[in-house]
């Protein structure tokens, strides 16, 4: 009988097999929305879309909220209380579109939780709804509502765009990526595949193109997105760096912001 490791609150656990996740399920133990390890696709999969446990979350025939009216623009309408959440098999909401955006930058809504409203016909994941993408996040801030104070943070760290050399490695595999974005506290790249998920640790070699020396960090996967198929953006929080390099980093920054 196969066997499955399962990723749960930043841990692999495992190996189970079919018949002990659903017992853990059961007892809140393992929830839906956590990974499992899909050896075939040599990647981690959400146990409630993986073939062999996916027959029973079905079954489990969680409905969608009530529909509401269909908006063309969603962010028209960005303070209208029409968007659901679901964690561990328990609906929330409704909420408001700038709800969820200060929910996400609290790291209480993460992008691999579900959300859903009406125009989006089924739950989806936050990393594969356009609302959330940052471009669009963007257009929303810039309505100016008069709670924006209330819903958008002031970043800890200015963020500059940035080109570069850059390798990644998490003690297993090293990775050419493709470095987008810079501040004192992380950065930004692409991959060409999903092989990272939220809260691993790497190890990224960075010579950047301009204004700040090359460098090397430890760091924590924060984020994740598909900006198209096979690009995929990871975002950076550095756990561990040189002290001058973050200085540099942050006058850089700074000075380009």
């Amino acid at each position: 009988m196969s066997k499955y490791f399962v990723f749960k609150d930043g841990e692999t656990c495992g190996p189970w097999s079919p018949a002990e996740i659903f017992g853990k399920l059961k007892v809140n133990k393992v929830s839906w929305t956590d990974y499992v390890f899909d050896v075939v696709k040599n990647d981690w999969e959400m146990l409630l879309n993986h073939p062999d446990f996916s027959g029973e979350f079905k079954k489990m025939n969680i409905p969608a909220p009530q529909h509401q009216p269909h908006q063309e623009k969603v962010w028209d309408k960005a303070e209208e209380a029409i968007w659901y959440i679901l964690k561990k098999e328990v609906k929330y909401g409704p909420y408001s579109l700038l709800d969820l955006i200060r929910l996400l930058q609290e790291k209480s809504l993460l992008e691999y939780d579900y959300v859903y409203s009406q125009h989006l016909a089924t739950w989806r994941k936050v990393s594969e709804v356009a609302e959330f993408r940052p471009e669009n996040i963007k257009k929303i801030k810039a309505l100016n509502h008069k709670k924006e104070s209330e819903y958008f943070f002031r970043r800890k760290h200015a963020r500059v765009s940035m080109s570069g050399s850059m390798w990644v490695h998490n003690q297993k595999r090293i990775w050419k990526a493709s470095p987008i974005q810079l501040s004192a506290g992380g950065a930004g790249f692409e991959l060409p595949e999903r092989v990272l998920i939220m809260g691993d640790q790497v190890h990224i070699h960075f010579k950047p193109a301009e204004g700040v020396p090359p460098f090397n960090a430890i760091c924590k996967v924060m984020s994740c997105r598909e900006l198209e198929p096979g690009v995929f953006v990871y975002g950076v929080e550095f756990s561990s760096i040189a002290i001058t390099v973050q200085r540099a980093i942050k006058d850089f920054s700074e000075r380009a912001a």
